[in-house]
């Protein structure tokens, strides 16, 4: 029977399994989103943890664990690579990640969400990258600009270098989305709406201050617009100019100061079209690398990926020792 690697990610609105060969290649990739109210911009930690467990039958039904010999489980169990980053969610991917592990005597390893995101956007490169890069994770529980060294080992050493101070890039969308009658999340309806703009976005001006970025404002800013009276077409159109100029400022900063010209965007947010072009546009000296189609979002693959890698090296740790 085929060897495979078992990923699993619980994060703040997807519960997330896939499968992945010894070879690399996605077997199986299933994803739940977790129901929020009309009208929320969000789920309290209990809730979201409590749906988890909930669809934990519905997304494993679609993994076919039986078709294939299980040679290690991953789990992502916390928001970011750095001590003290925390999120009960993560524990419903945590646990079942264990007993699974336990009961087919299989090893469990252990990565954060952020490197899961990370993984799966490199996860179409034949040839992984030996030296430093400069990462951006945009997404609705993260807005976070990285200084990246990968390890011989496999995985990554994270440097954090700049981040939002107050809401994230997603949460500013949802923000502005629901305020506009749309259900969360909602950044397929202001994408939507962008897209039918002929003219000009609304000017939502920046809030960065170094390596800071603030959304708080801006937010304000933009919902105020729609009470004004300004068409959501380009309100929504000056919510992702906004935050491309935001990662902008600050990423000039980064690559002035690192001397790096490659940048890796991952993150549900960062697969917007009219934040890449943004990016790309203005900043043309850099070698942007974008998630693959499907992949820039929350999921499970980066996650199976690197858990595959681990498990080539227990295995040969294991030789050795014999």
């Amino acid at each position: 029977m085929t060897g495979v690697v078992l990923g699993v990610d619980t994060s703040n609105y997807m519960t997330s399994a896939a499968l992945v060969s010894l070879t690399g290649e996605i077997l199986a990739d299933r994803r739940k989103l977790l129901p929020v109210p009309n009208g929320a911009v969000g789920l309290r930690q209990s809730d979201a943890l409590f749906l988890h467990i909930k669809q934990w039958p519905e997304v494993l039904a679609g993994i076919p664990l039986k078709d294939y010999n299980l040679l290690a489980v991953a789990a992502s169990v916390s928001p970011r690579a750095q001590t003290g980053s925390y999120m009960p969610v993560f524990m419903a991917g945590h646990s079942l990640g264990q007993s699974v592990a336990y009961g087919a005597n299989v090893p469990l390893f252990t990565f954060s969400h952020q490197e899961g995101h990370l993984r799966a956007a490199l996860s179409h490169l034949l040839v992984q990258p030996t030296s430093d890069f400069l990462a951006v994770q945009v997404s609705g529980g993260t807005t976070d600009v990285l200084l990246v060294s990968p390890r011989a080992s496999g995985g990554y050493v994270l440097r954090l270098l700049g981040s939002s101070v107050d809401l994230h890039a997603g949460q500013f969308i949802d923000r502005v989305g629901v305020r506009m009658g749309a259900q969360f999340p909602c950044g397929m309806f202001l994408d939507g709406l962008a897209q039918s703009l002929s003219g000009e976005p609304y000017v939502i001006p920046s809030s960065v201050k170094g390596r800071a970025i603030s959304f708080a404002g801006p937010a304000t800013a933009a919902i105020r617009a729609l009470g004004n009276g300004v068409p959501q077409a380009e309100v929504a159109a000056g919510v992702f100019r906004c935050i491309a100029n935001s990662l902008e400022k600050v990423l000039r900063l980064c690559v002035e100061e690192y001397r790096i010209s490659t940048v890796v965007l991952c993150g549900g947010v960062a697969a917007n079209s009219h934040i890449r072009a943004r990016l790309v546009e203005r900043m043309r000296r850099l070698d942007f690398l974008f998630a693959p189609e499907g992949l820039a979002g929350d999921n499970a693959v980066g996650t199976a990926l690197l858990g595959l890698e681990e498990a080539f090296l227990w295995q040969q740790s294991l030789t050795v020792r014999r």
